[in-house]
Formats: structure tokens, sequence, C-alpha cells
């Protein structure tokens, strides 16, 4: 009968640990873009009205130089750790060394 040895580390490694390293670098920005993001995350959990959240996120799309919608969720999977940050070297140009 063959045997079957299971190793339990006390850190291990994979998707869940990754995303959470992401969310906590990108916790330490302090860009213009971050605290936008993170207004917008406060002002929206306050949202009860589906109808108001469309018209907050139009607004924050404005504000972040008028982007669509698509870009906003691609850069708030960015800000909470969902997605590798693919933007860091344009926010880095834009904004100076976080």
């Amino acid at each position: 009968m063959p045997s079957v040895n299971i190793f339990q580390s006390d850190n291990p490694e994979g998707p869940a640990n990754e995303s959470m390293r992401r969310y906590e670098l990108q916790q330490k920005r302090t860009d213009f873009e971050a605290l936008l993001l993170e207004n917008f995350y406060k002002k929206s959990s306050q949202e009860k009205s589906l109808e108001n959240k469309k018209q907050l996120i139009k607004e924050y799309c404005e504000k972040l130089g008028g982007i669509t919608i698509q870009q906003f969720i691609h850069k708030l999977e960015i800000f909470y750790g969902s997605i590798d940050d693919d933007e860091s070297e344009w926010r880095e140009k834009k904004y100076g060394k976080q």
C-alpha cells in the first residue's frame, strides 16, 4: 500500500497569500488615484440604491480623467489585490515613486 506524506506549512503559498500581498502593497499607496478609490469604496458602501451607485461610479470615472467604467473596474481590481498591478509604471510616471 503506498504511503502519502502530507506536509503542512505555517506559511502556505498560494493564490490567497498572493492576493493578500498585492492588497497590502496597494494599501500603502498615497497617490491621487489611490485616495479616490478608497473614497469611492467608503461612499459606495453607504449607498443602498443601485441607481445611486451607478451615478457614483460615473462620477468617479470623471474624477479619474474621464475613464470608462471597464477601466474603473480594472483600477478597483488592482487596488484591492484581485489582479496583478499592470499600471505601476504608468502611475510612477504620473504621480512619482510611491
